[in-house]
């Protein structure tokens, strides 16, 4: 590859509207390259990655992986090389560099052969900032977890929502954080009520509730 930044994970080598597929530089060694003493994830399903524009970062999510003799052609083309490994990534937004502010949605897609790199940390506290008076903390970030995710206090409650999963997969405990979240951050005027036939969060929420 010719562009040899530390960040750099491969080129862009087939667009489809937002979805661009990328082929991994062949010189990098694993899927999980060590910068600044920090794992960072590249190669699995939701790693976060950028495409410099001029002015703006394209960001986008790692959908899907692939190494090219084990799959059939991407779509629409009939034969397309994207060599030994590759990602496919969704595009969802755009940084702008000069505001440093986040963006859904891209306004320019990128070139062949542009280069690819792996989102930084503090290059994604745009698109995660961090819990607030205005924000309810719900975890980390799987593809970097150095970054919080927050959801708007506001947002949540007055907007319909849903929570959704196979059995077993954390339900109730994303519920009950929650609720933890909103007893312990300081919405003292929030009333919650919970119909709970199966006696789940009688336990989980403690002296924070009545029964």
């Amino acid at each position: 590859m010719i562009n040899r930044e530390p960040t750099c994970v491969g080129t862009v080598k087939h667009v489809l509207g937002s979805t661009v597929t990328v082929a991994l530089d062949p010189e990098m060694a694993g899927i999980s390259p060590i910068f600044r003493g920090e794992v960072v994830s590249v190669g699995q399903i939701g790693s976060i990655v950028r495409i410099p524009q001029g002015l703006v970062d394209l960001i986008g999510s790692v959908s899907l992986v692939g190494i090219a003799e084990l799959v059939t052609s991407l779509k629409p083309s009939s034969a397309t090389t994207v060599g030994e490994r590759w990602l496919q990534v969704q595009l969802v937004g755009q940084i702008d560099r000069t505001s440093g502010a986040f963006r859904r949605g891209v306004a320019c897609y990128p070139g062949l052969d542009d280069p690819v790199h792996f989102a930084t940390t503090d290059q994604l506290l745009p698109l995660f900032p961090a819990a607030d008076e205005r924000r309810l903390r719900i975890g980390r970030l799987a593809a970097a977890e150095g970054l919080t995710v927050s959801l708007d206090a506001a947002r949540l409650v007055v907007r319909h929502a849903a929570i959704v999963g196979s059995t077993g997969s954390g339900k109730t405990s994303c519920v009950s954080s929650l609720l933890q979240g909103f007893v312990s951050g300081g919405w003292s005027s929030s009333n919650i009520i919970v119909v709970d036939p199966h006696g789940e969060y009688s336990r989980a929420l403690g002296d924070s509730a009545r029964v």
